[in-house]
């Protein structure tokens, strides 16, 4: 009896399973074969239910949104034939995906992101007239004429390097978002769609997007990888936020002049050498020009919102007009110029990153009272006026935080008290570093030193007769000195004698180190404060000398003839009397 009792138990356990699996059959049809591991697993998520609880037909029915599809490393989508009320899906990433044969009876679908993946034919979506969202990147696909069924469409992405035909998006005309991506050269079918508020055109076959112009309502337009040289249809879209248009052949922005709402203007990678445009387009906040042609920036005092300026890869040397910008500045990228200056950006109280590599600076001093946390100055080579040897030579080596920078010289020379001083004549360097982030080269062409001193005294100077004077003494009287230090001397004691009355001139020398001598002039005037030396001196000498006995002057004019006559009488007189005495 026992026996039995065990060989009954053991048989209902057996058909246990296999009851239940009926009953859940009975009330849900068939189970799903999934040919995809991965994508059964995504299933699962998105219904919960886990192993090893079938997913049946019905359950399949419930599906009106598929996310856990997404990079799933998915290759076959058979099984997704049953989801007939599935609304989304979401493809993307999933690199080895070909084939999407199984979405052809999914008639409820409205949004399909197939990104990223290997699609090889678009025609099982055919007649999926509720499809409006539909982005499809990669794979091989070269006939998109099934999108102009789709009646129902407003963004659409078609991507890969096939498509060549654009026409069959002629008449989908309640597009308001589009990207093309192929090998197609005419663009004249999107000039149709008139309702389209962003537009984003790859292909380098492109020389011309002339036929654009009826689209006025453009906000985003993206035009990237082309032959375009003429943006001038831009001109009219008064409404644009955001014009991309990157590694074209562009030459010109200046169809953009006072399009004041553009946010974002990206424009790398072309030929552009006047970006003085920029100054109209006032509510700018992110600005990328790098890899461009500028010599000059543009004039920046009306761009007040900017957040990111890129010019890196230009030729440009000043960056004055940054001064301008002030507190909304976070990110400039400046890398690859030849600008030997950056305290314009000293105005720039918000900015945090700073990529200022291979630029022509060794000083970032004015940066100091910025908040910056990032910066990269590697690879400076700056390049210092020509001196001449012994000459001063005030230089400042400093970096962002205003830390003095390590300096290793390549050639004989010191830094001392601020002064960068070179011991011989030719190509002078040496390497700075802060240690992490600003490094680069000091180069300076030193000549040899011809200029002599200059020097500069009184160029006169009165000392008393008998006065005691040094040479020391005498040139700090006439305050002499030097521009450059260099010794002065004189010969003072040789050419002045201080115990005679009179003018003397005094020669002044200096040499600098390298034997260039200067020499000046000053007048000593020695004198007799007790002695009247004036102009009158002689008059008065000779009116003491007129004085007559009785102590009063001859009358003034008189004193010469009246004396002059009296002596003539008297030899007049003596010579009569000698006559007389002889005729006696």
């Amino acid at each position: 009896m026992k026996k039995l009792f065990l060989s009954v138990a053991a048989v209902l356990l057996l058909a246990t399973p296999f009851l239940f699996v009926n009953k859940v059959q009975a009330a849900g049809g068939d189970p799903v074969v999934f040919a995809d591991a991965n994508l059964e697993a995504a299933v699962r998520k998105d219904l919960g239910i886990s192993e090893p609880t079938p997913v049946l037909e019905v359950n399949m029915l419930s599906l009106s949104k598929l996310s856990s599809t997404r990079s799933a490393g998915i290759t076959n989508l058979s099984g997704l034939e049953y989801a007939v009320n599935l609304k989304s899906i979401d493809l993307y990433g999933n690199s080895n995906l070909t084939d999407i044969t199984p979405l052809t009876g999914l008639m409820n679908l409205t949004t399909i992101d197939a990104q990223s993946t290997a699609i090889t034919d678009l025609s099982p979506l055919s007649g999926h007239f509720v499809l409006s969202t539909v982005y499809i990147s990669g794979g091989t696909f070269s006939d998109i004429s099934v999108v102009s069924g789709w009646s129902n469409i407003q963004k659409l992405m078609l991507q890969n390097n096939y498509v060549s035909d654009l026409t069959p998006l002629t008449n989908m005309t309640t597009l308001k978002e589009l990207t093309v991506r192929g090998v197609f050269s005419d663009v004249t079918p999107i000039s149709h769609l008139t309702d389209l508020t962003q537009l984003s055109i790859y292909s380098a076959n492109v020389t011309s997007i002339d036929a654009l112009a009826p689209l006025t309502k453009l906000q985003y337009f993206s035009l990237r990888y082309s032959q375009v040289s003429d943006i001038s249809v831009l001109a009219n879209n008064r409404g644009l936020l955001y014009v991309y248009i990157p590694e074209n052949k562009i030459t010109d922005i200046s169809p953009l002049a006072g399009l004041d709402k553009i946010y974002w203007l990206a424009a790398w990678s072309n030929a552009i050498n006047n970006a003085s445009v920029v100054s109209s387009l006032t509510g700018l906040q992110l600005l990328e020009l790098q890899y461009n042609q500028l010599t000059t920036m543009p004039d920046l005092t009306d761009v007040q919102q900017l957040q990111t300026v890129n010019f890196a890869n230009n030729k440009l040397t000043d960056i004055a007009p940054m001064s301008d910008i002030r507190t909304t500045l976070f990110t400039a990228n400046f890398e690859n110029n030849q600008i030997a200056d950056f305290s314009p950006l000293a105005n720039a109280t918000a900015l945090r990153n700073l990529t200022i590599t291979n630029n022509k600076v060794h000083d970032l001093s004015a940066l100091k009272e910025l908040p910056i946390t990032n910066l990269s100055g590697a690879n400076q080579t700056s390049i210092g006026s020509a001196v001449e040897l012994n000459q001063p030579n005030p230089m400042n080596f400093q970096d962002y935080t205003g830390s003095d920078l390590q300096l290793t010289f390549n050639t004989p020379g010191r830094f001392e008290n601020g002064q960068l001083i070179w011991e011989q004549t030719g190509t002078n360097s040496l390497r700075f570093t802060n240690g992490s982030n600003f490094s680069g080269t000091f180069t300076q062409e030193v000549t040899a030193d011809v200029t002599a001193p200059v020097i500069t005294a009184d160029s006169e100077i009165t000392y008393e007769v008998n006065t005691s004077k040094t040479a020391t003494e005498f040139l700090t009287d006439i305050h002499a000195a030097t521009d450059d230090g260099s010794l002065i001397t004189s010969d003072f004691t040789t050419a002045v004698n201080i115990a005679v009355v009179g003018d003397y001139t005094v020669t002044l020398s200096a040499a600098d180190t390298s034997g260039n001598v200067s020499t000046i002039s000053v007048i000593v005037h020695v004198i007799d404060s007790h002695v009247d030396t004036g102009n009158n001196s002689s008059d008065n000498n000779n009116a003491d000398s007129n004085t007559n006995t009785n102590g009063n002057l001859v009358a003034t004019g008189e004193a010469p003839e009246l004396w002059l006559g009296a002596g003539l009488l008297g030899i007049a007189a003596a010579g009569l009397v000698l006559y007389l005495n002889r005729r006696k």
